[in-house]
């Protein structure tokens, strides 16, 4: 059976996926602090394939665009590596699965691994198969499969199902809905700032940078949202929204916001690529306070999320048939992550060495207060110095911004 590809999908695919269809790779590390046999990790991720079937994903070429279908579950014999320490295993593993893999391959590459006092998995990805939040349902049920808990038979949604489910959501009047939102948002969209000269060439390749946040400073900063009853990316998102006000002298900045665009409780279980990005548009001069914008972001992210079914692809499409010429929705995604403290697993992410968009902006940790910015950019946009003096300016003004709320 054949079906098209999500929108989802579609954005990725068309927004830069069909210029070099080999650099989209979710590579990572999940690792248990326990030791299991080889045999056991070999069925929980047998099981994880049975369960997840859009991890069985494959997508083909057809006069009309690529289409994708599911593979057959077949048993398999996993690559089995043995490390002394974790140096040895990230430098060897990197090596052997690191590779460029195209969206018309096989999309799931997985080792398994054993240290002296831990075990896990080393998974390659093509990124048309999964979103970030799916990365950690990959990990979840990994470990239900290790311990042996069943999730109830009608608990997680196939990936049809939700597939279906987004083609049903189109005829429904809540998209329509979503349609008049989008086209109030853009009948007078404000000019995106270009960060860089550069950042339309045809240049994909990316280096990144990372700075811990002092667990001081983020005591600060959740001590102001709890009071400001604000979520903590609406305050990071003030924070760039104050720094691209200043770099470019504009009193409105579009920001691609990332959204989980999982509406239906059983596709909270369902590993897949729906996650999307959609332009947030900040308004912000001289005269308002910095609780003042955190307030307008939040009013805004709450307004934005009740539309978010409506995907980027479905945008561009919109305003495209409007004759808006959209260019670049944003040039700036920026998110923020906050993983469950999980003491049964580890993850650990290795960013792709391509960027599509100049600059990427990511606040990532768990909840036991270990966090770090990270700015991924295109080395076509930037260079190393101004990128570590942009990370400097956003720490400096959390710092300032966390003590001093009502300054503008």
């Amino acid at each position: 059976m054949e079906f098209d590809l999500t929108s989802s999908q579609l954005n990725f695919y068309n927004d830069g996926l069909a210029a070099d269809e080999t650099m989209w790779n979710h590579i990572g590390i999940i690792r248990f602090n326990k030791k299991y046999t080889r045999q056991e990790l070999s069925d929980s991720l047998d099981r994880l394939l049975q369960l997840q079937e859009g991890l069985r994903l494959q997508v083909k070429p057809t006069s009309h665009g690529p289409v994708s279908f599911i593979r057959d579950f077949t048993k398999r014999e996993y690559p089995f590596f043995s490390f002394s320490d974790e140096k040895e295993m990230e430098t060897r593993l990197c090596e052997i699965m690191n590779r460029p893999r195209s969206v018309f391959e096989e999309l799931f590459d997985c080792a398994i691994f054993e240290l002296p006092d831990a075990c896990g998995y080393f998974a390659n990805i093509h990124h048309i198969l999964l979103d970030g939040f799916s990365t950690y349902i990959i990990a979840e049920n990994l470990r239900d499969g290790l311990l042996q808990i069943e999730l109830p038979a009608d608990s997680v949604l196939t990936y049809r199902e939700c597939v279906e489910n987004e083609n049903n959501h189109r005829l429904t009047k809540r998209y329509a809905r979503d349609v008049a939102f989008w086209k109030e948002i853009f009948a007078d969209r404000p000019q995106t700032a270009l960060l860089s000269a550069q950042e339309r060439t045809f240049d994909f390749s990316s280096a990144q940078i990372t700075c811990d946040i002092p667990a001081d400073l983020l005591a600060r900063i959740r001590t102001f949202c709890a009071k400001s009853d604000a979520a903590p990316d609406s305050f990071f998102l003030a924070v760039y929204a104050s720094y691209f006000h200043r770099r470019f002298d504009t009193n409105q900045f579009a920001v691609g916001v990332p959204v989980l665009n999982r509406n239906y409780g059983k596709q909270m279980h369902t590993v897949g690529l729906f996650m999307h990005s959609l332009p947030l548009i900040i308004d912000i001069n001289a005269d308002i306070s910095f609780a003042a914008v955190v307030q307008s972001i939040e009013d805004s992210r709450t307004n934005l999320c009740k539309h978010q079914k409506f995907t980027q692809h479905d945008l561009r499409q919109l305003l495209k048939e409007d004759k808006v010429s959209v260019g670049s929705l944003f040039d700036v995604v920026a998110d923020y992550i906050e993983f469950p403290k999980n003491d049964d697993f580890e993850l650990q992410f290795f960013f792709p060495q391509t960027l599509s968009g100049p600059l990427e902006i990511h606040v990532q940790g768990f909840t036991d207060d270990t966090f770090q910015l990270t700015l991924r950019y295109r080395t076509a946009c930037f260079d190393a110095q101004e990128i570590r003096l942009m990370a400097d300016a956003f720490l400096h003004i959390c710092a300032f911004a966390s003590m001093h709320p009502d300054c503008a």
